[in-house]
């Protein structure tokens, strides 16, 4: 059976309830990881790149924290 979540952390718990298996990034369980309540599997032929994406409005001004935050990007 498949079931989709909204959130990490609601995959998290379903996980480290018993209730199935997922992927997720290591960031977000490093302390379950840590306190073994959750294992995990390193698959050495599966490559994951994910790419993110940064998107802002045209059409409107930005907010001197979201320039400033460009400018640290750029």
């Amino acid at each position: 059976m498949e079931v989709e979540m909204p959130t990490i952390e609601s995959i998290r718990k379903m996980v480290q309830n018993n209730n199935g298996v997922a992927f997720l990034p290591r960031m977000c369980v490093e302390q379950e990881l840590e306190g073994k309540l959750i294992y995990e599997v390193r698959i050495k032929e599966m490559h994951v790149e994910r790419k993110i994406r940064l998107i802002y409005p045209t059409r409107r001004a930005l907010s001197h924290a979201a320039r400033a935050f460009l400018e640290v990007l750029g």
